[in-house]
């Protein structure tokens, strides 16, 4: 369910302050220009208004995965992540990310 009035307003406020002060802080804005760090700011919230047509996920093998209703929205299925994998071998090798990269990889994982 939507947030609606004025408690809908105030939680936009909150979430475009929170994206503000993330995306369009002065150091991004020091490093890539006032006028630049607008239009990365601008695309990102128009990017964000707007879901992606595909979202992948991957089908496993021989396993039973429960598909459920989302209880507010009806047209969304959730599928719980299987996990931990705790027979994983560690590699030597390793790879070092941030939190978006790190989110993306584990959202396209799924």
């Amino acid at each position: 369910m939507r947030p609606s009035g004025l408690a809908g307003r105030r939680k936009t406020e909150e979430v475009e302050e929170y994206l503000r002060a993330t995306f369009k802080n002065a150091e991004i804005t020091t490093f890539i220009g006032p006028l630049k760090a607008e239009e990365k700011y601008e695309s990102l919230l128009n990017n964000l208004a707007h879901p992606p047509a595909f979202t992948s996920v991957r089908q496993y093998e021989n396993l039973s995965v429960p598909v459920l209703q989302h209880p507010e929205l009806p047209d969304m299925l959730l599928i719980p992540v299987l996990g931990p994998r705790k027979d994983l071998q560690r590699l030597p090798n390793e790879v070092i990310v941030d939190a978006q990269c790190g989110s993306a990889v584990l959202r396209g994982a799924h």
